[in-house]
């Protein structure tokens, strides 16, 4: 997981430490979580999964932002952005709702689909507060380099620009494309 990590991180990975909350995703079709570092299918991850999360960081009085980033692709892309999130407890868990009416969805969830036989590594990042509106609506214009098109520009970039918080979960898998 480090070695994901500080790819994600490569820039900055000094002053980030990595998260202590587990961050659980579980697309439908597999329906199990998915562990660090697992091997998919990019047929089993075409619709957006349930996200739980488990920090002893979570406050329900503050607000979240989650992001999927490809940080294989050659101008890191970003594949789903949502802000203004809170969480609510369920079965000790803290869940990160994304429908209720104040969350804002910035980029709906593209699913994952590097190039035929290439293998991509996705991460899930959920990070403290809201980012600047000006740089999340620029994502929503533009994926590749969170709104710039450039290589260099992505979650970690991003969260600098953006006034985004601690980051508070992480998890990762590969997303392999076999279909022709």
């Amino acid at each position: 997981m480090d070695k994901v990590f500080n790819q994600t991180f490569g820039q900055t990975h000094k002053d980030i430490e990595f998260p202590q909350g587990n961050l659980e995703v579980v697309y439908s079709t597999l329906d199990q979580p998915i562990g660090a570092g697992s091997q998919l299918k990019a047929k089993d991850v075409q619709e957006i999964p349930s996200v739980k999360v488990s920090s002893s960081l979570i406050n329900k009085d503050a607000l979240y932002t989650l992001i999927m980033s490809d940080i294989d692709a050659s101008a890191e892309g970003c594949h789903y952005l949502v802000t203004n999130l809170h969480a609510c407890s369920e079965n000790e868990q803290m869940v990160v709702k994304n429908k209720t009416k104040d969350d804002e969805v910035i980029l709906e969830y593209v699913p994952p689909g590097p190039r035929i036989e290439q293998n991509h590594a996705y991460v899930w990042l959920l990070f403290e507060g809201v980012p600047d509106a000006s740089r999340a609506n620029a994502v929503n214009e533009c994926r590749r380099g969170y709104g710039t098109n450039e290589k260099y520009h992505g979650a970690e970039w991003f969260k600098e620009v953006s006034g985004l918080g601690q980051l508070l979960a992480f998890n990762y898998y590969y997303v392999k494309n076999d279909q022709a």
